[in-house]
Order: structure tokens, then C-alpha cells, then sequence
């Protein structure tokens, strides 16, 4: 094991890209020191964060090892990690309120994960967070059926999907999951839905064939999203 781990380091030190950490059960153990370099070299990673390993982390450690050997058979790039902090370094500060903690990095951008903790659900949850984070509404068919899928559905308006509001309008879709988001930049899908100009709209469905706009936002996404009666002044 000695000898593997050596040769391992003196490759990645010859290509100048080394991040040293141990792998359990096909997890990564990270900890302060080497945390951030993980997050960078990969670009899925989920992990639990906590301090040190109490009774609720001891019952995740082994779903966690069930998880990350489901995803790497099949095939994907998502890493299961474990991160072990301490009260000296800045993980714990930066990243813990509540112990321990589950969380998602994509491309180092994280996000929590608030569900339960079965293998399944977990699974589900962080293949749907390595998908585009807004559905592209392309046509009028398409703006018709996503209003009319959940019962409330956020779509972005944005003739420049690379423009600052548009990047951080799929920022919030990443980090929210409790409606269902997407972005059009088509003019037909404006007409369509109302919009006269760029911005954010929040649908609420009032049936199973119709749909009405209860919110036209662009400051502040997580409120408008968290709503449960769109406030008169919108």
C-alpha cells in the first residue's frame, strides 16, 4: 500500500498536479488541508462535512461508500467525499452551521443537500445537480408544457444567455430546488408568455390546462422563489 501510495505521488508530482488524500471504500477522505485542491480537481464531488465522526456521521459513513460505488459503476464522474475539519482551520467556519453536513460542488460552486438520507435519494439528487440547472425553452411548445409541469415554474428571459443577470439567474436555479427552472432567449417564447422585456417570471398553475404569471422579479430570486402568496405589489 506504501509502495502504491509513493508511486502515485512522485506521477503527480512530475506533471506538477498533486492532491494526496486517502481513498476508504471508494471515498474520498479529505480534511483542511487538502479540501480545496480536491474540490478543484474534480469537478462533481458530494461530500460530509463534520468535525469529528459522531453517531449520525458513523451511520452515513457506510451509505456514503454503498453511494459512491453505485456511481462509479455506473460510470459517472461524481465523488463521494468525507471531510474531517477542525475547529482551527476555516472549513468548519465557512461551510458547517449544522453537524454533519451533506453538500454537492459542482465546478467548486457548492450547494446543500437537504433530503433524507437513503442511498436512493441521495443518488437522485446529486444526478440532477450535474444537469443543466434551467431547462432551454426553445419554442412555444416547449414554454407551454414547462408551465403547465409543477405547480409553480420559473423561467428566465435573457437575449444574452452570457450576460452577468443571466449567470447569476442560473446560479439561483442550482441552488434551489424546490421549483423547476428555465431560461429562453426566443422571441416567440417571449410573446408567448408575456414577457416584453428581459427578466425573471415566476408561473403559478391554477389548473391542469392553464397557468398565470403571479411575479415578474429580477433583484431577488431566492425570495420571489420561497413565496407562498406572491405579494400584491409584484
Amino acid at each position: 500500500m506504501f509502495f502504491i501510495r509513493l508511486i502515485g505521488l512522485l506521477c503527480c508530482l512530475a506533471v506538477g498536479n498533486c492532491v494526496d488524500y486517502d481513498i476508504e471504500d471508494r471515498v474520498l477522505v479529505l480534511n483542511d488541508s487538502n479540501f480545496d485542491a480536491a474540490i478543484k480537481e474534480h469537478k462533481h464531488v458530494f461530500a460530509m462535512l463534520d468535525v469529528i465522526c459522531m453517531d449520525k456521521c458513523e451511520a452515513l459513513v457506510p451509505k456514503l461508500a454503498k453511494a459512491a460505488k453505485q456511481l462509479e459503476e455506473e460510470g459517472s464522474d461524481i465523488k463521494v467525499a468525507k471531510v474531517y475539519a477542525t475547529f482551527k482551520g476555516l472549513l468548519v467556519w465557512k461551510y458547517t452551521q449544522s453537524l454533519p453536513k451533506l453538500m454537492f460542488f459542482r465546478n467548486g460552486h457548492p450547494v446543500d443537500y437537504k433530503g433524507s438520507h437513503t442511498i436512493e435519494e441521495m443518488i437522485q439528487w446529486v444526478k440532477k445537480k450535474t444537469e443543466p440547472p434551467a431547462q432551454i425553452l426553445s419554442t412555444v411548445d416547449d414554454a407551454r408544457i414547462f408551465v403547465n409541469s409543477a405547480r409553480v415554474t420559473i423561467v428566465g428571459f435573457f437575449k444574452n444567455q452570457t450576460s452577468l443577470e443571466a449567470k447569476e439567474f442560473l446560479k439561483a436555479a442550482y441552488t434551489i430546488d424546490r421549483h423547476a427552472f428555465a431560461i429562453t432567449s426566443g422571441d416567440a417564447v417571449y410573446k408567448e408568455l408575456g414577457a416584453s422585456k428581459d427578466g425573471v417570471m415566476l408561473f403559478k398553475k391554477v389548473s391542469a390546462v392553464q397557468w398565470k404569471l403571479v411575479a415578474h422579479h429580477k433583484l431577488d430570486l431566492h425570495h420571489v422563489s420561497e413565496q407562498r402568496e406572491v405579494p400584491s405589489s409584484y
